[in-house]
């Protein structure tokens, strides 16, 4: 039974990086609808987390009307230029849009959907400006700080993170995952400069802080997974919350003029 499991889960977590590792590399449109794509199942998961899975009906609705509007919103800014302050509003529209299909919890539909929205446009606006190399470090940042965090928060153990809202997560693990996440972002520095390594640490604890979020998100709703989306492996959701906290916090990090990239102007 474990062994199934287990080769279920790395069968189909082999086809996720495979699919996104080709999207990456071909960009423009190819990996703007990918990121489109999960930002409309993670809001199809977060509808049916807020209001119950005997839903079936609106759930769908939001999930397909956040790609519908991510798609939209993306060509506009592709095609007349805009830049991040101008479009921000269309992406924060565009969630408040989609929580007509949201029964109840409206507002937590918004702040979390439209995280998962602007994390989303970030990748694809952040793989037209800065290429390659920064998507591929954000995303390894947050594999290693989730790899790492899991691995040796298993076999250290010691004293919990945040035991209310996820009471497997320890702080062996929180450090490790910040100690993986700046070896990676070594391996980038080369391509992208020495002040990776830094952002890297502050990458990796957003990563973490995503992953809490949805830790209560699931708490709260009395359920383990936000889906079964994806086999082994549970919902989108739960691949991608590390994600989400990570691209706000370079989101962040870019706006305050602390790293030296561009994500929202070309």
């Amino acid at each position: 039974m474990v062994a199934a499991e287990l080769r279920q889960r790395l069968v189909s977590g082999s086809v996720l990086t495979i699919v996104g590792l080709l999207a990456l590399i071909a960009g423009g449109w190819f990996f703007a609808i990918l990121c489109g794509t999960v930002a409309g199942l993670i809001n199809f998961e977060l509808a049916r987390l807020l209001n119950g899975r005997h839903l079936l009906f609106w759930p769908p609705l939001a999930g397909v009307g956040t790609l519908a509007g991510f798609t939209a919103t993306y060509a506009v800014a592709v095609t007349l230029d805009l830049t991040g302050n101008l479009i921000f509003p269309l992406i924060f529209l565009v969630t408040v849009a989609t929580a007509i299909f949201v029964p109840k919890d409206r507002l937590l539909y918004v702040a979390f959907g439209g995280a998962a929205l602007i994390a989303s446009y970030n990748m694809a606006t952040a793989r037209i400006i800065n290429g390659v190399w920064l998507c591929g470090w954000v995303l390894m940042v947050v594999a290693a700080t989730d790899i790492a965090g899991f691995f040796f928060g298993k076999v250290l153990g010691g004293p919990r993170l945040a035991p209310r809202i996820s009471p497997g997560k320890r702080w062996s693990g929180t450090i490790a995952g910040w100690v993986a996440a700046f070896s990676v972002s070594m391996l980038f520095s080369n391509h992208l400069g020495d002040w990776i390594m830094w952002a890297g640490l502050a990458l990796s604890a957003f990563s973490q802080l995503g992953d809490l979020a949805e830790s209560w998100l699931k708490r709260r709703a009395g359920v383990k997974n936000s889906s079964s989306l994806i086999p082994g492996h549970g919902g989108v959701l739960d691949r991608f919350d590390g994600m989400i906290g990570a691209n706000l916090g370079l989101c962040i990090l870019d706006q305050a003029s602390i790293v030296p990239v561009s994500m929202f102007s070309w």
